[in-house]
């Protein structure tokens, strides 16, 4: 369902440019015609996408799967990946539509160093690691925006700007526009856009002023305490030199028990282009959508150096934007403010307000913390129980002229209890197969949980056959071509054609019986045909 709701998404974007199709591979028609184009995903793909230039086949889609990934592919399928969808660009803003860097410009509190190029100009790939490295540096103090002008929304910026080669700079602050005319490097990039701080410098005599070093914590001497608009940023007790104090200001070094306690040996941690960075300049501007999730880490820490991957990997899945990163070893003062105590830590933000704290390690557990879905434990049946899936389930079930099919859900009561039952009934019944597919997105039965021991069990005694459980949680249109409409259902197999149901009792000396007598005469069961 989610896949199809960004395949929607994406086919709104190209309106009128390209086309996109959907084609269930699991249909009757359906699977011939992914046979005939080829197009059938392997068993380790959910799913799979091919362009094609009229009728003849072009190329394998193998980009980040979102709407905006896949509107830039379409409008230039053979050329190089775009800048927006590099991985190292961490900190530029793309904008895909003139509409949107216009609006951009009119709401944004921020100043905006934009660059208008084109994807095969040679200067502006020279360009492009200079710009992203001061992106990185000047995050949150200064909007660096990158617009690919070969595509057909952002053609209007072209007159607007007066663009006449790439790549062409301005620098834009209170909707006040001039051109950059600083140097194409990092270095000078940062120093001639860092915003000038000015700074009032004042002593307090604590010995006089006993009650406002209390407010605000004073215990040793000297102590240089540093306000930000009325507010405590930090302290600073490095040594008190003239060169000191500037760059402490500017943010160019941190106290010394600030610093202590992150590694400064570790390198950052590598996000994908898709996760956005944020900080305590700019978690306002960052954090504002609908809902996020916001990740603290810090990259000394070895669980975020693994969670890193997943977490990457989810961003490239979900809706672009939905995914935030905040690094606490630079940002110590702002993560204690958000209770971060521990690494990684995740919190759900909703419209830039905090919901709630979850705990993930997989990528379905992010994904259900983004969609609100609570997450369901997988059943366990063991060895001699078969997991169907979407993929497997037609290999399986012609393997064997006597199948047994639980169709389940994993909150279903009578689900567990039957499970160890199948279990038992597969392991004694090593010639049958036993399969169980978990049919979760489809109508709830609390009957199914009293069922799963008992389905286990009957595995775990049947010496002759096979018994397989199989994860419908992504194959619900496989539990519709079954007829399932509710949990536990089970049905008998032979050859590869569903032949009855089973109504039976639900324990495995029942199940096995009834493999056992079970001759493959067809009833008039037939499968549903089903599209998506």
């Amino acid at each position: 369902m989610y896949k199809l709701i960004l395949e929607t998404e994406a086919a709104l974007l190209v309106e009128g440019d390209a086309t996109i199709a959907a084609v269930d591979c699991l249909s009757k028609d359906g699977k011939k015609l992914c046979k005939t184009l080829k197009g059938l995903p392997d068993h380790d793909q959910p799913f799979r996408m091919r362009h094609y230039k009229g009728c003849d086949f072009n190329r394998e889609y193998e980009r980040v799967f979102n709407p905006k990934t896949i509107q830039r592919f379409l409008y230039d399928p053979d050329g190089d990946t775009p800048w927006a969808d590099e991985s190292n660009n961490q900190g530029v803003v793309h904008f895909d539509s003139a509409t949107s860097f216009l609006k951009h410009m009119k709401t944004s509190k921020l100043p905006t160093l934009v660059i208008f190029y084109a994807p095969k100009c040679v200067h502006c790939k020279t360009l492009k690691p200079e710009f992203s490295a001061a992106a990185a540096e000047l995050q949150g103090e200064v909007v660096f925006a990158a617009i690919d002008m070969m595509l057909p929304p952002t053609k209007p910026l072209n007159e607007h700007f007066k663009i006449k080669g790439f790549p062409t700079l301005f620098y834009i602050d209170n909707g006040n526009i001039q051109d950059y005319s600083g140097q194409h490097n990092k270095e000078k990039a940062a120093k001639i856009l860092a915003p000038q701080k000015d700074v009032m410098l004042s002593a307090i005599d604590c010995k006089n002023e006993k009650e406002l070093c209390k407010k605000h914590k004073i215990s040793s001497f000297p102590t240089i305490l540093y306000l930000k608009n009325g507010k405590k940023s930090k302290n600073f007790n490095d040594a008190a030199t003239t060169d000191n104090f500037v760059k402490f200001v500017h943010g160019e070094i941190e106290n010394d028990e600030y610093e202590a306690e992150n590694d400064s040996s570790s390198p950052p941690l590598q996000y994908a282009s898709q996760v956005l960075l944020a900080s305590s300049k700019n978690f306002e501007q960052v954090v504002f959508k609908e809902k996020q999730i916001v990740m603290f880490c810090v990259p000394s820490n070895k669980v975020c150096q693994n969670i890193v991957h997943v977490f990457n990997d989810v961003a490239k899945l979900v809706i672009e934007g939905s995914m935030t990163a905040v690094d606490c070893s630079q940002d110590k003062a702002f993560c204690s403010k958000k209770n971060i105590t521990t690494y990684p830590s995740y919190h759900i933000y909703k419209n830039g307000q905090f919901s709630r704290a979850f705990d993930a390690d997989t990528i379905e557990d992010f994904v259900n913390a983004l969609s609100g879905k609570p997450p369901i434990p997988k059943l366990e049946f063991g060895e001699e129980v078969k997991i169907g899936t979407h993929w497997n389930i037609d290999d399986l079930i012609s393997s064997n002229d006597r199948t047994l099919v639980l169709f389940y859900a994993p909150w279903c009561g009578h689900c567990k209890a039957v499970k160890p039952e199948f279990s038992k009934a597969a392991k004694q019944m090593k010639k049958a197969n036993f399969i169980a597919l978990d049919c979760t997105r489809y109508q709830g039965c609390t009957y199914s949980k009293k069922v799963k021991p008992e389905y286990s069990k009957a595995a775990e005694n049947d010496k002759s056959g096979k018994y397989i459980a199989v994860d419908c949680t992504g194959n619900q249109n496989l539990c519709k071509v079954y007829g399932i409409r509710s949990y536990p259902s089970f049905k008998f197999f032979a050859d590869g054609e569903m032949i009855k149901t089973y109504k039976g009792e639900r324990t495995s000396t029942e199940f096995n019986e009834a493999l056992k007598t079970f001759k493959g005469e067809k009833s008039e069961i037939k499968r549903e045909h089903t599209e998506l």
